[in-house]
Parts: C-alpha cells; sequence; structure tokens
C-alpha cells in the first residue's frame, strides 16, 4: 500500500450538493448494467454481478479511473430494483432516430439488489464522499456469503482503524470501518462488525465481514458500509 499517497475525494465541491440519483437502463448505457447515475466526473452503473465505478479528471483530456466491486458468486439473476422513486424524469437522446431516445425514466434514491446470496439483500445509496451498502441479512442468510473484489485497483488493506482502503492510479479511497445491528423488541442491538480481507482462490483478494462477538442468527442484521 502507497503510504505517501493522499485520500481521493470522489466529489468535488462543485458537485457535492448535486444529489446522486438512479436511473433504471432502458437501453442509454451497457446492456451489462440495470441501473446508472453520474455526476461531473462521477459515473456509477449497477447490476447483479458488480457496482461499477468511474472517475474522471477535469483536465484537457479527462483521464479516467475504472474500478468494480465484483460480488462473488453471486445470483446473477438477482433482482434489482430502484427504492424511494424521485420526482421529475429523465430523458436520453443518444442519435436522430427514435430507437436512440429514451424519454421520461424516473429516477430513485436507491436501488437494491434482492437475494444477491440466499437471504441477502443490498441496499446501494449515495453516502457523503462514495457510495454506501447496507447489507441486509435475513435468519437464512451467511454472512460469510457476502465477498466482494475490487477490480482496477492497485491494492487494498485495511488500517489502523479497521478502515478499507482502496490503493488506486488517482490516490486512495477510504471507506469507514462498517457498523451492523439487530432489532430486538423495538431496541436497536449494536452489533461488533469488522471487514476482512482474504485471498480467493485464482490469487484475488476479497472484501467480506466478520463478527467477533458473534451476532443472533434467529434475528435480521444489518450491515452498513460506507
Amino acid at each position: 500500500m502507497s503510504a505517501n499517497k493522499g485520500i481521493l475525494h470522489t466529489y468535488s465541491e462543485l458537485n457535492k450538493q448535486q444529489p446522486l440519483l438512479f436511473v433504471p437502463n432502458h437501453g442509454q448505457a451497457e446492456t451489462n448494467v440495470s441501473f446508472v447515475a453520474e455526476k461531473l466526473g462521477y459515473y456509477v452503473g449497477i447490476s447483479a454481478r458488480e457496482v461499477s465505478l468511474t472517475l474522471c479528471k477535469p483536465n484537457e483530456n479527462w483521464i479516467g479511473l475504472h474500478l468494480s466491486r465484483r460480488f462473488i458468486d453471486a445470483a446473477p439473476n438477482a433482482t434489482v430494483e430502484g427504492l424511494e422513486k424521485e420526482s421529475g424524469s429523465f430523458h436520453y437522446f443518444m442519435g436522430t432516430r427514435a430507437a436512440s431516445r429514451f424519454m421520461n425514466l424516473p429516477p430513485y434514491r436507491k436501488v437494491i439488489c434482492r437475494e444477491l446470496w440466499p437471504g441477502i439483500d443490498v441496499v446501494i445509496h449515495e453516502g457523503a464522499q462514495s457510495l454506501k451498502y447496507d447489507w441486509i441479512v435475513r435468519p437464512n442468510g451467511r454472512t460469510e456469503a457476502i465477498r466482494m473484489s475490487c477490480e482496477g485497483c492497485i491494492d487494498m488493506g485495511l488500517d489502523e482503524n479497521g478502515s478499507l482502503i482502496i490503493d488506486t492510479e488517482f490516490g486512495l479511497l477510504a471507506e469507514s470501518k462498517p457498523t451492523a445491528c439487530q432489532i430486538k423488541s423495538s431496541e436497536s442491538i449494536p452489533v461488533s462488525c469488522h471487514y476482512r480481507i482474504c485471498q480467493e482462490p485464482d490469487g484475488r483478494k476479497s472484501i467480506g465481514f466478520q463478527f467477533p462477538e458473534g451476532y443472533d442468527k434467529e434475528l435480521e442484521l444489518v450491515i452498513r458500509s460506507s
């Protein structure tokens, strides 16, 4: 991990106030994504296989950095839906022909991927500096199943605070230590949760979660990471 690199802020001051809205892909984007979202210099594509992120530096060449958070061994046919629909609509004009125009597409604040692994959903939405992931693990779900690789980075690891540090050509991306909780008798019970870095059989590093004090497997568990 490069010690002399600074933390990369994915949102500039110019577009920090602009909400990140997710729009269903009706043909205006690559066929392998279900939802897209963008700000100036920041592009997101979401599917049941991965969440792709493109960052562009605003210079004369608009150099891009492409990262992909891939869900390892996830169900490729998991349902991907929008949540918290916003007012208004998006229109895309990709050419002069009517077939290249995509009109009145609804924007959403969040996207949910249902049953990525048995008993596990993930809700993806905007965070302060990048995306947030809310993992919902039902009693029949196994937290060990949640494994993600990060394609396009140089390396990744954990710092002394338990934050996930992703080393890229543009700088370091930092994701805070995850939190988790369970609801019992209308009370939110915190659950100790940490990132874990594992080595996959093909040599890739993967990101998952561990629970040093365990949790009640008879209750739904919510893990929040960003």
